[in-house]
């Protein structure tokens, strides 16, 4: 079974024939790099979900940060940029083993080495209750 079934089961293909298509080469190469970004603003802290919430709100409140608590363990930060464009991101705490506590960041509208920043500057504040991993 040739053809577009055949795809299915690699749905990288797929992916690679669609960019070739309909994509130059440095759109391709941004939308990878920006999946690698989002791949990358995480960490763990060794706080309850309680402490790491409570942290959470006093730094995006330090930072000058416009942030609306969606749920117990999602935020989202709504702020401009150095160039005055909306800049939009989801924070998102997940209890992990050990009484670790995962937060999350992801980018939802905007620049990506803008939102790299503000979650560099986040991070640091969290600075020595975050979790070595390696």
């Amino acid at each position: 079974s040739s053809g577009i079934n055949a795809e299915y089961g690699h749905p990288e293909y797929m992916i690679l024939s669609q960019l070739d298509l309909t994509q130059g080469a440095s759109q391709a190469t941004q939308s990878i790099l920006q999946r690698l970004v989002r791949r990358l603003t995480r960490f763990l802290v060794k706080k309850s979900l309680d402490e790491s919430n409570e942290k959470l709100k006093s730094v995006l409140t330090e930072q000058k940060l416009q942030f609306k608590q969606v749920s117990s363990t999602q935020y989202t930060v709504t702020t401009r940029d150095g160039r005055a464009k909306i800049l939009s991101f989801k924070i998102q705490l997940l209890e992990m083993v050990e009484q670790n506590i995962l937060i999350d960041f992801r980018l939802s509208k905007g620049d990506g080495i803008e939102f790299k920043k503000s979650f560099i500057s986040i991070r640091k504040k969290f600075g020595d209750c975050i979790v070595k991993t390696h």
